[in-house]
């Protein structure tokens, strides 16, 4: 374990197991090389210092100090869902921390907290339109500084990702160069001359370019998934066929996860995850699938039937955050349909539910409101459906 100052970058200390006390300048690095299961709770007044401070750092110094603070992110977070910490000073100061800079540590680590907030946000069209607006404005220096181009050692190619992810959720320009690329590279795939796309920029260009093609292409992109034996391929088609808000192309997607032969069963729980990640309609459409089909999926999946059931009921029943739904998942419960689940397994999606109904109605009004930060466009960009 070791501190070290936020101005005089350089000056550690290294600590053994004794209670210290770390003062208001210092930041405390409790698991180096990110090894080690110890979280850092700082004052209030603190965590403040922190965000004053780190928008006075230069760039390099930030860049140095990116495995602490990429820690001070996680650990903050982590203290946010326990209301040990308050939002919105954890979404200030990790703003504060990755806006300027190129580090893949940093912007992996936000992300994957962001991700957990996400999957609130997205169950409401509005909130997601002011997470979709946060971030893309979030990015937006950095994308001019990274350009959609794959150039830039390892580390820059791996933020691109993230920040293109970001960026393309409203940026016309990002989705307009998206579908560029994702045309290109769809209809020239046979010629001699095809358009190649970088490997780790083809996720992001099929998921944004499927979304704003036509039915002629969406059916291309499932003939590329029923001939590609390559997992990875097979995994990024999958998820960029997930759609939005058609109802019919909603029940064709789900219903493909029945079919042996087309997908595996792993390919078959993440097409549902992808599905019931996209939006409410696809949730309670994927929860209806999900009720109608159960013995199907139990019988037609591999040898742990009831740790897929689980997997399955944790993609979809367990995501749900409105009370509404509860009487719902209890009335299925108590159903015969759903004698297969044990009654442990049934306690815990509903204790997970309550779980992300208390986290909804403590929190995401909070949240929502540090989004609203950011203003809007007076036009409004026609897809946001990611």
């Amino acid at each position: 374990t070791c501190k070290y100052n936020l101005i005089r970058f350089g000056n550690f200390e290294w600590l053994g197991p004794t209670s210290i006390d770390i003062g208001n300048t210092t930041l405390l690095n409790a698991n180096v090389k990110l090894f080690g299961f110890y979280r850092v709770l700082y004052s209030s007044i603190t965590w403040q210092k922190y965000s004053t401070s780190i928008q006075m750092l230069p760039d390099m110094t930030i860049a140095k100090l990116s495995t602490g603070l990429s820690k001070l992110i996680d650990d903050g977070f982590a203290f946010a869902k326990i209301d040990r910490l308050s939002y919105p000073e954890i979404l200030s100061l990790s703003k504060a921390i990755v806006q300027h800079q190129t580090s893949y540590l940093l912007w992996s680590t936000y992300k994957r907290n962001m991700d957990f907030i996400l999957d609130f946000c997205r169950y409401s069209f509005y909130d997601t339109l002011l997470y979709n607006f946060y971030h893309s404005d979030l990015v937006k220096n950095l994308m001019e500084r990274l350009t959609f181009k794959d150039i830039g050692d390892s580390n820059e190619r791996l933020t691109r990702v993230i920040a293109m992810d970001y960026y393309c959720l409203t940026n016309t320009k990002c989705r307009k160069y998206v579908k560029e690329q994702f045309l290109a590279s769809l209809y020239s795939q046979n010629d001699n001359n095809a358009t190649k796309l970088a490997p780790n920029l083809k996720p992001i260009i099929f998921k944004y370019g499927v979304a704003q093609t036509d039915e002629n292409a969406r059916e291309m992109v499932w003939e590329l998934f029923k001939s590609s034996t390559v997992p990875s391929d097979r995994l990024l088609y999958l998820e960029a066929l997930a759609p939005a808000d058609n109802v019919t192309l909603i029940f064709r997607y789900m219903n493909m996860t029945l079919n042996e032969t087309l997908m595996s069963s792993d390919e078959a729980l993440l097409a549902m995850e992808f599905i019931a990640g996209r939006g409410f309609l696809q949730l309670q459409s994927s929860w209806v699938f999900v009720t109608e089909n159960l013995g199907i999926f139990y019988e037609s999946r591999f040898d742990f039937k009831l740790d897929y059931i689980e997997k399955l009921l944790n993609v979809t029943a367990a995501r749900f955050a409105t009370r509404g739904a509860l009487p719902e998942v209890h009335q299925f419960f108590a159903s015969d349909r759903s004698n297969i689940i044990p009654s442990k397994m049934k306690d815990d999606i509903v204790f997970k539910i309550l779980s992300r109904i208390y986290w909804n109605s403590e929190y995401k009004h909070i949240v929502v409101s540090h989004f609203r930060a950011v203003e809007f466009p007076t036009v409004l960009p026609k897809t946001l459906e990611i």
